[in-house]
């Protein structure tokens, strides 16, 4: 089974984060399903920038006989971080959320139609007696939902083959 589109495009982004490490200085990983207490104590220790994929957007359906649409997908980038220096506070995670979203626009999947741009940030959160931090960078990009080609049994006749021209030039 083929891989989705939204699974490729978050593989992309971690790979693409991952390659920009020393710019973005924290690991980049698809965000687990599930994290327990223990395990995001630990990423946040250690910093972790998590990926998943947040929705997708719809345009209106358009072709004959096909179905075409355009898919404008949204990616969240979650900086978790402790913070290293009592003095920092937030300025490390922002610093980290800005070099996320350097890195990733203009960055383009081989699958979609535009490149990723930012569309929101946001802070989601801290904990303050352990000083970690989280912010939020949504990215998104655009692609094409295009239903599989069918066959032949399937339209219950031939796929077109041929178009011969039935005119004449002015005639």
């Amino acid at each position: 089974m083929r891989q989705s589109l939204p699974k490729r495009v978050v593989g992309f982004l971690v790979d693409t984060l991952n390659e920009h490490r020393a710019d973005v200085e924290l690991q980049a990983q698809r965000r687990p399903a599930k994290l327990s207490v223990k395990e995001y104590e630990l990423l946040a220790a250690q910093g972790r920038i998590m990926i998943h994929y947040a929705g997708s957007k719809y345009s209106k359906p358009e072709g004959n006989g096909a179905t075409v649409q355009e898919r404008d997908m949204y990616f969240d980038c979650i900086v978790l971080r402790k913070s290293l220096r009592a003095d920092a506070g937030e300025d490390e995670a922002l610093d980290i959320l800005e070099a996320v979203q350097e890195v990733l626009t203009g960055a383009r999947h081989p699958d979609c139609t535009t490149a990723l741009a930012p569309e929101s940030d946001s802070f989601l959160g801290a904990d303050d007696d352990k000083g970690i931090l989280q912010y939020q960078a949504r990215m998104t990009c655009r692609g094409v939902m295009v239903p599989p080609v069918m066959t032949e049994d399937e339209l219950g006749g031939p796929l077109l083959a041929e178009v011969t021209p039935n005119w004449t030039n002015g005639d």
